[in-house]
């Protein structure tokens, strides 16, 4: 499995638009975006290839979005999106920052792999992205490539992995050490 594609679930569902009985499967995903614990922000999944809008989801209280997504809908480019009263947990000053409105956080990945996903949307997840765009859009392997060597430069084996939430000082003595604590420092 690609350390850009996260895992599956194939839960069946059946479309309520329509009420019938077709099932189609779906792809459970959690996304944890931090520049430390994000808070007031919603989080857009979209096609990469067509910039279709798949969904929107506001962070819930612990700063995670979750997703089933439809099969097939990869690659994938997740954003956050600030509201008006959106704010971080900045771990140098121990309080809350507002962002931005010119603040931009997104992630790109090449697919859901099987059981289960939760990935980091991060600036080094942007950063990727914005390697992948500079490599000519975000194709299967651009986003595969960017993904990679951006993990690679900072010493991780997968730039999508979600980073420990860190929301206030007291949560820094919950870290352990592996990959989520690391990558949340």
């Amino acid at each position: 499995v690609d350390s850009d594609t996260v895992a599956t679930t194939g839960t069946p569902t059946v479309p309520t638009n329509t009420g019938s009985p077709n099932v189609s499967a779906t792809k459970s995903l959690v996304v944890s975006p931090s520049l430390g614990k994000i808070s007031n922000a919603s989080v857009r999944l979209i096609n990469a290839l067509t910039r279709q809008e798949l969904a929107t989801r506001v962070l819930d209280n612990t700063g995670k979005a979750s997703f089933d997504v439809p099969s097939g809908n990869t690659p994938l480019l997740i954003e956050v999106i600030p509201s008006s009263t959106a704010t971080y947990f900045d771990e140098g000053t121990g309080t809350n920052q507002p962002l931005g409105s010119d603040f931009r956080l997104r992630a790109a990945l090449t697919g859901i792999g099987a059981g289960g996903g939760n990935i980091g949307v991060t600036p080094l997840t942007e950063a990727a992205v914005q390697r992948a765009e500079g490599l000519g859009g975000l194709t299967l392997a651009n986003i595969a490539f960017a993904n990679q060597s951006i993990g690679h430069v900072f010493g991780l084996g997968n730039v999508l992995h979600a980073p420990t939430l860190v929301g206030k000082i007291d949560d820094f003595p919950s870290l352990v050490n592996d990959d989520g604590g690391k990558y949340a420092l």
